[in-house]
């Protein structure tokens, strides 16, 4: 995913470390770290499982699910308990099978839905993982006319961000067949007049989670400090919260018909990745900077967690940085992905 989106808006990124973060020319907006150390702990290796480098994961009860582009099977389910897999989506265009999953979503019931940006579909699997034989899905074909980047899936609906014209949101209804854009983007002080096209690349990399009981769900920039908390209600989006603790550090030229936009090599590197409960949402924040942390940029010691009105709980350090998190709604824990290609292993945070 992250590949992807760098490939497509032609950026260059880098990263550093600091206690306090500020954004020099924007009234110096603090985030708070913490020196307070939570200690992540190792469940298992990957590598048994013949899992490499996975990009994505859900954890669900006995279940791990792994999300990892471009082999033979873009998603593999585990049953950690009994060690037998499920392997779902054939790499292939043709149908039931995927070229790029990003975005896996489940829902209390185990019904699982994800989606390939490449092919613009979204894969429903309407049987729960516990009673599935079979791996194939149910397609749902996007409006092939744009970009969409990150999927979240309700039970009726489905909301995405991408590189929309017409608003940060698009919320397409199951019931009526039919999409709806929803709220702007945000703005960037050192670009007062910048096109909607502009805006949606400037915050394209973005992390999309929703609560379970499919009221609200978090927006995250994974280049910038700025999250906003959403309510989803009569098929609709309203926003309840937005903060920006920094702005990216970028150089924006939007003269022509594609805007070029080009991030500095000591732009803070945001929020890799959120998990959320009904009750809490919890962040993964980098905080580094391309420049000095270079291909481990998203590997994070800076855990934060917010309640659902924005405010902020608390903020912890990993004794270990991690890359990836789940909150695991049948267990209700926190776990984590940990290491590189060959060497990744599942963890659990401990956090309340």
């Amino acid at each position: 995913m992250k590949n992807y989106i760098y490939y497509l808006l032609g950026i260059c990124l880098q990263y550093s470390c600091t206690d306090i973060l500020e954004i020099e020319k924007e009234g110096r907006t603090y985030l708070p770290i913490s020196t307070d150390t939570v200690n992540v702990e190792t469940i298992d290796s990957l590598l048994k499982y013949d899992i490499t480098d996975p990009e994505d994961f859900i954890k669900y009860g006995q279940w791990l699910i792994v999300g990892r582009s471009y082999e033979d099977y873009q998603i593999c389910a585990i049953n950690l308990k009994t060690g037998a897999s499920i392997k779902m989506l054939k790499f292939g265009k043709e149908t039931g099978e995927a070229l790029g999953i990003t975005s896996m979503t489940i829902d209390p019931q185990g019904n699982l839905a994800a989606l390939d940006y490449r092919c613009k579909k979204l894969h429903e699997f309407s049987s729960p993982l516990s009673t599935r034989s079979e791996s194939r899905s149910n397609e749902l074909q996007l409006n092939s006319d744009e970009y969409h980047l990150s999927v979240i899936k309700g039970n009726t609906f489905m909301i995405s961000t991408g590189l929309y014209e017409n608003g940060r949101y698009r919320y397409y209804s199951e019931i009526t067949k039919s999409a709806k854009y929803y709220l702007s983007y945000p703005n960037h002080p050192q670009y007062n007049n910048l096109s909607t096209k502009a805006k949606s690349i400037l915050y394209a990399s973005s992390v999309l989670r929703l609560r379970p009981d499919n009221k609200f769900f978090v927006c995250a920039d994974m280049h910038s400090g700025i999250i906003e908390i959403c309510k989803v209600e009569n098929d609709s989006i309203q926003r309840v919260f937005q903060h920006c603790f920094y702005y990216p550090k970028v150089k924006i030229n939007d003269s022509g018909l594609l805007p070029h936009v080009a991030y500095y090599k000591d732009n803070i590197a945001g929020f890799q990745d959120i998990a959320v409960s009904n009750e809490k949402i919890y962040v993964l924040f980098s905080g580094q900077t391309y420049r000095d942390a270079q291909q481990a940029i998203g590997h994070c010691t800076n855990l934060f967690t917010f309640d659902w009105n924005g405010n902020l709980i608390s903020s912890v350090k990993l004794n270990e940085p991690i890359y990836k998190i789940s909150f695991d709604t049948q267990e209700d824990l926190l776990y984590g992905l940990k290491g590189t290609f060959r060497n990744v292993s599942l963890v659990h945070l401990y956090v309340k």
